[in-house]
């Protein structure tokens, strides 16, 4: 793939030629899928065979503390079950066995959007949703199915599905909010970046939001501060609809409990320019370490906290989810097993 970002971009074009041979004057050799032209050449034709498998971007975690997530149509759509920064591109002929093959097609506007990292699919969903505006993203997998093999020949021209821009819609959110502490305190609500207006005269306290998306899921987040107390909490309004302009869920606030994780730090000596934090997608905290071990404590409402390491140019990660109240020494025993979180540098 030719990608040259270049400084203080927002947006830059990038092209892949992944033909299933390199059928490319002068150095192409059409009897043989492993001869390339030298020096490479990217064609508008996909070669006889077809490309099968990923196409992705690589080092988003930049080498170092920025750290990033990659939003698909499925992330739009809150119905992805995994974080992915790839694309995976295949016919299906449910004639032949195995039955993938090479999809043999070519395709404009194969966006890759990139967010701030997401602690979990919920989190990545909703922010997705919020900030990708009006692209119209491809899915994760793009898929071409074919009934027979003589199906499968090169598509001369490309494919301009996900080339038309997505409608957003403005949406009017609207929900309670319960578990609010007696006497002074403050609370703010916000959604897709955006401050909502809270009502704590009702009884239970309510909150309006604007927001526009064409997404189909909104995250809303609270937070109650009364004194060195703060209580939070969240809910995801799903199923949005241009056709109501509506969206509802209520926020029910609590005192967070505080979870301490431990783990390991392998490949590494010394602390110099070592940093270990641990985020809930909301709040990002530093964590205590060594040249070997390190210990986090955050307290959040959230299900899953990811733990990271940066050193030079190294990095690694983990996660760790399902989070319960019950057992906020992490890793936990019982009744959820957790494997040791080791990061390798």
């Amino acid at each position: 793939c030719v990608f040259n970002p270049g400084s203080l971009q927002t947006a830059r074009d990038y092209a892949c030629y992944t033909g299933g041979n390199c059928n490319v004057s002068p150095a192409g050799n059409n009897s043989d899928v492993n001869s390339c032209p030298n020096p490479s050449a990217a064609d508008v034709v996909v070669g006889a065979g077809g490309f099968s498998g990923n196409v992705g971007l690589l080092n988003v975690d930049d080498d170092g503390g920025n750290k990033e997530s990659v939003c698909f149509a499925g992330d739009l759509a809150g119905t992805s079950t995994t974080i992915s920064t790839t694309r995976k591109y295949n016919t299906t002929n449910p004639n032949s066995s195995p039955t993938e093959e090479g999809i043999n097609e070519s395709y404009n506007c194969q966006d890759f959007f990139i967010i701030g990292r997401q602690a979990n699919l919920t989190r990545l969903a909703a922010r997705c949703s919020a900030a990708a505006g009006s692209f119209n993203l491809p899915p994760k997998e793009i898929e071409r199915t074919i009934s027979s093999n003589a199906d499968n020949i090169a598509v001369v021209a490309a494919n301009n599905t996900y080339c038309t821009a997505l409608v957003s819609t403005t949406y009017t959110l609207t929900g309670n909010i319960t578990g609010g502490p007696s006497g002074v305190s403050t609370t703010t609500v916000s959604a897709a970046g955006n401050t909502c207006t809270v009502n704590t005269a009702s009884s239970p306290w309510t909150y309006s939001c604007t927001v526009i998306t064409s997404g189909t899921a909104v995250d809303v987040q609270a937070s109650n501060v009364q004194g060195s107390s703060t209580r939070t909490g969240s809910c995801t309004v799903g199923g949005l609809s241009p056709a109501s302009g509506t969206g509802t869920c209520d926020i029910a606030l609590s005192l967070p409990p505080t979870y301490t994780a431990t783990g390991t730090i392998t490949g590494i000596s010394g602390t110099g320019g070592l940093t270990v934090e641990v985020t809930d997608g909301v709040i990002t905290t530093a964590c205590s370490k060594t040249s070997s071990t390190f210990s986090c404590v955050i307290s959040t409402n959230e299900n899953s906290i990811r733990i990271e390491a940066t050193k030079g140019s190294g990095n690694d990660s983990c996660v760790y989810s399902s989070l319960s109240s019950a057992e906020t020494t992490i890793p936990r025993t019982s009744p959820t097993v957790d494997a040791a979180c080791v990061l390798e540098l």
